[in-house]
Protein backbone atom coordinates (compact mmCIF):
# COMPACT_ATOMS: atom_id res chain seq x y z
CA UNK A 1 0.00 0.00 0.00
CA UNK A 2 1.70 3.71 -0.94
CA UNK A 3 2.24 5.98 1.59
CA UNK A 4 0.32 8.90 1.77
CA UNK A 5 2.57 12.34 0.74
CA UNK A 6 3.21 13.90 4.26
CA UNK A 7 2.99 17.48 3.87
CA UNK A 8 5.59 19.62 5.24
CA UNK A 9 5.25 20.22 8.67
CA UNK A 10 7.01 24.36 8.29
CA UNK A 11 5.77 24.77 4.57
CA UNK A 12 6.72 28.82 5.68
CA UNK A 13 9.97 27.58 5.99
CA UNK A 14 10.56 25.29 3.10
CA UNK A 15 9.35 28.17 0.42
CA UNK A 16 11.09 30.60 2.27
CA UNK A 17 14.63 28.48 1.57
CA UNK A 18 13.74 28.24 -2.19
CA UNK A 19 13.24 31.74 -2.52
CA UNK A 20 16.76 32.52 -0.97
CA UNK A 21 18.08 30.12 -3.06
CA UNK A 22 16.20 31.56 -6.05
CA UNK A 23 17.31 35.26 -5.24
CA UNK A 24 20.91 33.58 -4.60
CA UNK A 25 20.57 32.78 -8.51
CA UNK A 26 19.64 35.66 -9.76
CA UNK A 27 23.00 38.03 -7.81
CA UNK A 28 25.03 35.39 -9.43
CA UNK A 29 23.98 36.05 -12.83
CA UNK A 30 23.63 39.41 -11.96
CA UNK A 31 27.36 39.56 -10.83
CA UNK A 32 28.63 37.78 -13.56
CA UNK A 33 27.14 40.17 -15.92
CA UNK A 34 28.98 43.03 -13.70
CA UNK A 35 32.26 40.99 -14.55
CA UNK A 36 32.07 40.72 -17.75
CA UNK A 37 30.81 44.76 -18.20
CA UNK A 38 33.86 45.87 -16.37
CA UNK A 39 36.33 43.71 -18.44
CA UNK A 40 34.48 44.98 -21.90
CA UNK A 41 34.75 48.60 -20.81
CA UNK A 42 38.55 47.96 -19.66
CA UNK A 43 39.37 46.58 -22.96
CA UNK A 44 37.18 49.70 -24.89
CA UNK A 45 39.51 52.10 -22.88
CA UNK A 46 42.59 50.32 -23.33
CA UNK A 47 42.05 50.07 -27.16
CA UNK A 48 40.98 54.49 -27.23
CA UNK A 49 44.41 54.71 -25.49
CA UNK A 50 46.61 52.99 -28.11
CA UNK A 51 46.81 55.87 -30.14
CA UNK A 52 48.97 57.71 -27.20
CA UNK A 53 50.72 54.83 -25.50
CA UNK A 54 54.38 53.27 -26.55
CA UNK A 55 54.37 50.38 -28.72
CA UNK A 56 56.09 47.35 -27.91
CA UNK A 57 59.64 46.95 -29.60
CA UNK A 58 58.33 43.93 -31.96
CA UNK A 59 54.72 45.68 -32.48
CA UNK A 60 56.75 48.80 -33.59
CA UNK A 61 58.69 47.10 -36.08
CA UNK A 62 56.16 45.36 -37.28
CA UNK A 63 54.01 48.67 -37.78
CA UNK A 64 56.81 50.40 -39.58
CA UNK A 65 56.81 47.18 -42.00
CA UNK A 66 53.41 47.46 -42.80
CA UNK A 67 53.65 51.52 -43.09
CA UNK A 68 56.56 50.86 -45.60
CA UNK A 69 54.93 48.09 -47.56
CA UNK A 70 51.73 50.14 -47.82
CA UNK A 71 53.79 53.29 -49.49
CA UNK A 72 55.79 50.65 -51.63
CA UNK A 73 52.32 49.45 -52.74
CA UNK A 74 51.09 53.27 -53.42
CA UNK A 75 54.71 53.51 -55.44
CA UNK A 76 53.46 50.72 -58.04
CA UNK A 77 49.96 52.05 -58.11
CA UNK A 78 50.85 55.14 -59.43
CA UNK A 79 53.27 53.89 -61.97
CA UNK A 80 50.70 51.64 -62.73
CA UNK A 81 48.43 54.87 -63.95
CA UNK A 82 51.23 56.68 -65.68
CA UNK A 83 52.03 53.73 -67.93
CA UNK A 84 49.28 53.91 -69.19
CA UNK A 85 49.77 57.46 -70.86
CA UNK A 86 48.14 58.88 -68.00
CA UNK A 87 49.73 62.67 -67.19
CA UNK A 88 50.51 63.41 -63.69
CA UNK A 89 48.68 66.30 -63.42
CA UNK A 90 45.50 64.47 -63.74
CA UNK A 91 47.25 61.54 -61.38
CA UNK A 92 44.14 61.52 -58.77
CA UNK A 93 44.17 59.62 -55.08
CA UNK A 94 40.39 60.82 -54.54
CA UNK A 95 38.92 57.86 -52.08
CA UNK A 96 35.97 57.14 -50.58
CA UNK A 97 37.34 58.16 -47.34
CA UNK A 98 39.38 61.18 -47.42
CA UNK A 99 37.56 64.09 -49.59
CA UNK A 100 40.76 66.56 -50.03
CA UNK A 101 42.10 64.63 -53.09
CA UNK A 102 39.59 65.19 -55.88
CA UNK A 103 41.82 66.30 -58.34
CA UNK A 104 39.39 68.26 -61.12
CA UNK A 105 41.84 66.98 -63.99
CA UNK A 106 40.88 63.27 -63.73
CA UNK A 107 37.65 62.56 -65.45
CA UNK A 108 38.32 58.49 -65.96
CA UNK A 109 38.66 56.10 -63.92
CA UNK A 110 42.32 55.31 -65.14
CA UNK A 111 43.49 58.05 -63.48
CA UNK A 112 42.40 57.08 -59.96
CA UNK A 113 44.80 55.31 -57.51
CA UNK A 114 42.48 53.80 -55.78
CA UNK A 115 40.39 52.22 -58.57
CA UNK A 116 40.45 48.79 -59.96
CA UNK A 117 40.61 50.14 -63.19
CA UNK A 118 43.33 52.96 -62.21
CA UNK A 119 46.22 51.64 -59.32
CA UNK A 120 44.15 49.52 -58.32
CA UNK A 121 45.16 50.19 -54.56
CA UNK A 122 42.99 49.59 -51.63
CA UNK A 123 42.65 52.33 -49.14
CA UNK A 124 44.21 51.25 -45.63
CA UNK A 125 44.43 53.27 -42.73
CA UNK A 126 47.73 53.15 -40.99
CA UNK A 127 48.43 50.64 -37.75
CA UNK A 128 47.17 52.04 -34.60
CA UNK A 129 49.33 53.55 -32.24
CA UNK A 130 51.49 55.11 -34.42
CA UNK A 131 50.10 58.95 -34.20
CA UNK A 132 46.90 60.23 -32.99
CA UNK A 133 44.56 58.91 -35.59
CA UNK A 134 46.29 60.77 -39.08
CA UNK A 135 46.02 59.54 -42.41
CA UNK A 136 48.20 59.02 -45.04
CA UNK A 137 48.95 62.12 -47.23
CA UNK A 138 49.66 63.03 -50.80
CA UNK A 139 52.06 65.98 -51.32
CA UNK A 140 54.34 67.32 -53.07
CA UNK A 141 58.00 67.78 -51.87
CA UNK A 142 61.52 68.33 -53.65
CA UNK A 143 63.60 66.11 -51.72
CA UNK A 144 66.72 66.29 -51.79
CA UNK A 145 70.04 67.05 -50.27
CA UNK A 146 70.54 70.78 -48.89
CA UNK A 147 73.25 71.19 -51.53
CA UNK A 148 70.87 70.86 -54.18
CA UNK A 149 69.02 73.88 -55.39
CA UNK A 150 65.07 74.61 -55.22
CA UNK A 151 64.31 73.49 -58.59
CA UNK A 152 60.66 73.29 -59.57
CA UNK A 153 61.28 70.06 -62.46
CA UNK A 154 62.96 68.14 -59.44
CA UNK A 155 59.59 68.64 -56.68
CA UNK A 156 58.55 64.66 -56.10
CA UNK A 157 55.15 63.22 -55.45
CA UNK A 158 55.56 61.74 -51.74
CA UNK A 159 53.70 60.02 -49.81
CA UNK A 160 53.78 61.79 -45.89
CA UNK A 161 52.43 60.21 -42.21
CA UNK A 162 52.62 61.91 -38.99
CA UNK A 163 54.29 59.38 -36.89
CA UNK A 164 56.02 59.14 -33.20
CA UNK A 165 59.40 59.09 -32.78
CA UNK A 166 59.24 55.71 -31.56
CA UNK A 167 57.98 54.80 -35.30
CA UNK A 168 60.06 57.12 -36.84
CA UNK A 169 62.89 55.40 -35.12
CA UNK A 170 61.97 51.77 -36.29
CA UNK A 171 60.83 53.13 -39.71
CA UNK A 172 64.50 54.75 -40.14
CA UNK A 173 66.02 51.37 -38.82
CA UNK A 174 64.07 49.55 -42.09
CA UNK A 175 65.64 51.97 -44.48
CA UNK A 176 68.31 54.87 -43.77
CA UNK A 177 69.93 53.28 -41.13
CA UNK A 178 70.24 56.33 -39.35
CA UNK A 179 69.15 57.79 -36.27
CA UNK A 180 65.61 60.18 -37.17
CA UNK A 181 67.10 63.63 -38.50
CA UNK A 182 66.08 66.98 -38.73
CA UNK A 183 64.78 68.80 -42.38
CA UNK A 184 67.16 71.73 -43.05
CA UNK A 185 63.85 72.67 -45.43
CA UNK A 186 60.56 73.77 -45.07
CA UNK A 187 58.87 70.47 -45.94
CA UNK A 188 55.27 69.89 -47.57
CA UNK A 189 53.24 68.47 -44.70
CA UNK A 190 49.22 69.84 -45.45
CA UNK A 191 48.84 70.57 -48.94
CA UNK A 192 47.15 67.99 -50.60
CA UNK A 193 48.31 67.14 -54.07
CA UNK A 194 45.56 67.91 -56.51
CA UNK A 195 47.83 67.92 -59.98
CA UNK A 196 49.36 70.77 -59.38
CA UNK A 197 53.38 70.66 -58.40
CA UNK A 198 53.62 74.54 -58.67
CA UNK A 199 52.51 75.26 -55.24
CA UNK A 200 55.29 73.13 -53.68
CA UNK A 201 57.84 75.30 -54.71
CA UNK A 202 60.32 75.95 -51.92
CA UNK A 203 58.94 72.56 -50.05
CA UNK A 204 61.70 71.01 -49.41
CA UNK A 205 62.59 67.35 -47.44
CA UNK A 206 66.61 67.90 -47.07
CA UNK A 207 69.47 66.91 -44.73
CA UNK A 208 73.10 67.85 -44.64
CA UNK A 209 74.24 64.77 -43.13
CA UNK A 210 74.86 63.27 -46.47
CA UNK A 211 74.89 64.07 -50.24
CA UNK A 212 73.09 61.05 -51.46
CA UNK A 213 69.21 61.09 -52.19
CA UNK A 214 67.27 59.57 -49.50
CA UNK A 215 64.13 58.25 -51.52
CA UNK A 216 62.50 57.31 -48.06
CA UNK A 217 62.80 57.58 -44.45
CA UNK A 218 61.59 59.72 -41.63
CA UNK A 219 62.15 63.00 -40.09
CA UNK A 220 62.10 65.60 -37.08
CA UNK A 221 60.50 68.72 -38.08
CA UNK A 222 62.13 70.95 -35.22
CA UNK A 223 65.29 72.33 -33.77
CA UNK A 224 68.48 69.65 -33.10
CA UNK A 225 68.18 67.56 -31.13
CA UNK A 226 65.46 65.61 -32.02
CA UNK A 227 62.68 64.53 -29.19
CA UNK A 228 59.27 63.25 -29.05
CA UNK A 229 57.72 66.56 -28.75
CA UNK A 230 58.64 67.58 -32.08
CA UNK A 231 56.34 66.31 -35.25
CA UNK A 232 57.99 63.39 -37.15
CA UNK A 233 57.08 62.00 -40.67
CA UNK A 234 57.78 59.05 -42.32
CA UNK A 235 58.10 59.97 -46.32
CA UNK A 236 58.03 57.85 -49.15
CA UNK A 237 58.54 59.15 -52.72
CA UNK A 238 56.58 57.58 -55.25
CA UNK A 239 56.68 59.85 -58.30
CA UNK A 240 60.09 61.10 -59.02
CA UNK A 241 60.70 64.00 -61.02
CA UNK A 242 64.06 65.19 -61.05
Amino acid sequence: MAMPHKKPIYPHIEQSTRFRSENGNVFFIILIGIVMFAALMYTFSRSTRQGTESLGNREAELAASEILAYAQKIERGVQRVLSRQISEVDLSFANDFDGDYVNPNCSVNQCLVFHPEGGAVAWQTPPEGVNSGENYEFVANQVANALEPADLTAIDLVILLPVNLQICAALNALTTKIDAWESDGTPNVANEYLGNFAGAVGSRIAWSVAPDTRWTGCFCEGSAPCDAGDPHYFYHVIHRRG
